[in-house]
């Protein structure tokens, strides 16, 4: 869900609001050595934040036009993965663990490329393709696909 305003035909401010829904992965075990297995465990992560971004129209037409858009995310993560290691020692037990807690806010750029139909003057249907930097939560980056009837006022 995003709003926004429009300085001109070509520049507008926008302001939106993301969720990913629940993300989720299984990752399996393998052998580090003789002695220690990484058994895996699984991922599931709700990725959700707000943008304000920057938004470049280039019409093409008077009804079809293409835009780029980037800005910054104030994102927040809620993960809820578990994992497990199984270290052996033939002799002298001495275990060490190490956790690494992935962050839970963050602030990250994000852009987007699109197309948008004018189909009046008061609505438009535009798709994009967007990518976010996420891997300060260990994700890479997250590219989504959206579908959206845009109501201008």
């Amino acid at each position: 869900m995003f709003v926004g305003y429009s300085f001109s035909s070509y520049v507008a401010l926008e302001s939106g609001w993301f969720n990913s829904g629940g993300l989720s992965e299984t990752t399996g075990g393998f052998t580090i050595s003789s002695t220690q297995t990484f058994n895996g465990g699984r991922r599931k992560i709700k990725f959700d934040g707000v943008s304000l971004d920057v938004v470049g129209t280039l019409p093409f037409s008077d009804k079809f036009s293409g835009f780029a858009r980037a800005g910054v995310l104030a994102s927040h993560v809620a993960d809820d993965s578990s994992y497990s290691a199984t270290v052996t020692y033939p002799s002298d037990p001495q275990f060490a663990y190490a956790f690494f807690p992935i962050a839970r806010r963050a602030n990250r750029f994000n852009f987007a490329l699109g197309a948008k139909y004018k189909v009046n003057p008061s609505w438009s249907f535009q798709g994009e393709w967007q990518r976010i930097n996420a891997s300060v939560y260990r994700m890479g980056n997250l590219d989504t696909l959206e579908i959206a009837a845009v109501y201008t006022f």
